[in-house]
């Protein structure tokens, strides 16, 4: 069985408030419930910073696919803008610190990493990678993918910023028993993890926007980053690998590598030595 389908049910977190994790009827996948008022100050950053900038006309070409995208918002820092080509979806990264650790707040109020921890290799503690809003206005077609590939100890968490319209509502996923739909919650958030395929349930344009937060955690072993980056690394600008150090200000990667090589050599100096 893989590590990542030990967990059943866990009630409770540390602190004493009412808190539940539950496992979704796919394989790695579960659901969290938590007061909609934790959401508060990122619904304030979306407010403040994406809504203005999306109302420009000049920006409406952000959400209706058929073209690449990958920048800086106008005039604003804190997140980092991407499409993947055909696909009508916009997705803000978090590009600074100060605007990371607003997502670091939310996912630490959660009180779930006792939780996950048991399900995951790791040496310390959860990494938050990056954490993005989730911008749409039309679903055309299905599109279907694993966030993570197999072998990779790491989590998607995605949720509701605002009352969804009914049609923003559906997440088709496979399961053993063909395909289901999940419906998103305010107040409720679903985690999933390798091998759960997924897509989100068609839609017509709609004039009000889909807001979903999306946070990307796992492993603090950076071994594991090859197997991790294979998906997330071109999401964001900006990332915090599972060392604790963001990407591109890090040599940890480095001293990897060199160690890797060094046990190489020894394996190969101890076979070739085996077979003189």
């Amino acid at each position: 069985m893989s590590f990542l389908a030990k967990l059943q049910c866990y009630s409770g977190n540390h602190d004493g408030t009412d808190m539940k994790i539950e496992q979704l009827g796919a394989h790695n996948a579960y659901v969290v419930r938590f007061e909609p008022e934790l959401l508060d100050e990122l619904r304030q950053s979306y407010l403040d910073q994406i809504k203005p900038f999306l109302e420009l006309e000049d920006h409406q070409k952000f959400l209706v696919g058929g073209e690449h995208f990958s920048q800086k918002m106008d005039g604003n820092d804190d997140y980092y803008l991407t499409t993947y080509g055909r696909y009508p979806l916009l997705w803000l990264s978090t590009n600074t610190p100060t605007c990371y650790a607003l997502y670091r707040q939310f996912l630490d109020t959660l009180a779930i990493e006792d939780h996950i921890r048991k399900l995951i290799d790791h040496d310390k503690r959860l990494v938050m990678y990056c954490g993005f809003m989730v911008v749409g206005n039309q679903a055309p077609g299905e599109n279907w993918h694993v966030d993570y590939y197999a072998g990779a100890p790491a989590f998607t968490l995605m949720t509701p910023l605002f009352e969804l319209q009914e049609s923003h509502r559906y997440l088709r996923y496979q399961s053993l028993d063909g395909t289901q739909t999940y419906r998103y919650e305010l107040g409720e958030a679903i985690i999933f993890g390798e091998g759960f395929t997924h897509s989100t349930a068609p839609y017509a344009t709609t004039q009000e926007l889909r807001v979903l937060i999306s946070i990307t955690f796992g492993t603090d072993k950076l071994k594991y980053w090859d197997v991790i980056e294979k998906t997330v690394g071109a999401q964001s600008k900006q990332i915090m690998l599972p060392c604790g150090h963001w990407r591109g200000q890090c040599r940890c990667l480095n001293k990897l590598s060199i160690r890797a090589q060094v046990i190489a050599r020894k394996i190969l100096k101890r076979l070739s030595g085996k077979f003189r």
